[in-house]
């Protein structure tokens, strides 16, 4: 028996071809993991985000990190995780896939506890560190509700580019439930992928501020921090991107988004 909670019914779809479908499934991203097709790691961490962290949010900072709470939704195994924890931050993951929880843990030297039964209802079960401040839930994020989270709201959501992998009919819903577990003061940072729709389908899906006005305008405000081609020619990584079918120009946009 597989040890991936169920998919959900109706969402298990063909491959998304176009940026227009709604075909993307949770079965889809665990063919990538187990093909070692997750060429979406970065293994410093994404650079915009820490841009905005180092020379902004921390340093305004006016509590200790270690009294602060981050959640990531869809986390992978980010390296992002490690480098929050590293500075102090709690840090709580929610991920489907399991490979990626376990080589998060085991890639970054970190002993683990596993709990069958964690937090919330008990329905999802749960990894976490020795010490407790990095705890990954895994799980459907949408079978997983605000209740099965460890806290009741998060100073960040560390948003890179999951809102940009969801399927179009999701969006609305996943806004919602990222407002919903956002601290008063809190921010949520956002990555998001912007290109030229009639070369290239995504996946990761094309996302303007427009997008983004429309799924989060009821919650937050939304500011652009900074932007970057990820096709520039100095990018080592550049001709493998090209040869996955990645248009020659793709910007990442880092969005920074406060409650109303």
């Amino acid at each position: 028996m597989s040890d991936q909670p169920s998919s959900t019914p109706g969402r298990v779809l063909k491959k998304r071809e176009s940026c227009e479908d709604n075909t993307l499934s949770l079965d889809y991203w665990i063919s990538l993991w187990a093909n070692r097709l997750d060429t979406w790691q970065e293994e410093n961490g994404n650079t915009l985000m820490w841009e905005y962290m180092n020379n902004v949010y921390l340093k305004g900072l006016k509590k200790n990190p270690s009294d602060s709470r981050v959640f990531i939704p869809l986390c992978g195994k980010a390296k992002d995780m490690k480098m929050l924890y590293d500075v102090g931050f709690t840090v709580v993951g929610l991920e489907y896939v399991k490979q990626g929880i376990d080589e998060f843990f085991s890639e970054n030297h970190i002993p683990r506890k596993d709990h069958p039964l964690k937090f919330g209802s008990g329905k999802f079960p749960c990894v976490t560190s020795e010490d407790g401040r990095i705890m990954i839930i895994h799980g459907d994020m949408f079978q997983c509700g605000a209740e099965d989270l460890p806290f009741p709201d998060y100073d960040i959501i560390w948003d890179r580019a999951a809102f940009n992998v969801l399927n179009f009919s999701d969006r609305p819903r996943y806004a919602e439930y990222e407002a919903g577990v956002l601290a008063d003061d809190g921010i949520i940072l956002m990555i998001a992928y912007e290109y030229d729709r009639s070369v290239f389908g995504g996946p990761p899906a094309h996302v303007s501020r427009e997008c983004l006005l429309q799924s989060y305008d009821n919650f937050c405000t939304v500011a652009e921090f900074d932007r970057h081609d990820v096709m520039d020619p100095t990018n080592p990584k550049r001709e493998q991107m090209l040869k996955r079918g990645l248009p020659p120009h793709m910007y990442e946009v880092l969005h920074v988004m406060r409650k109303h």
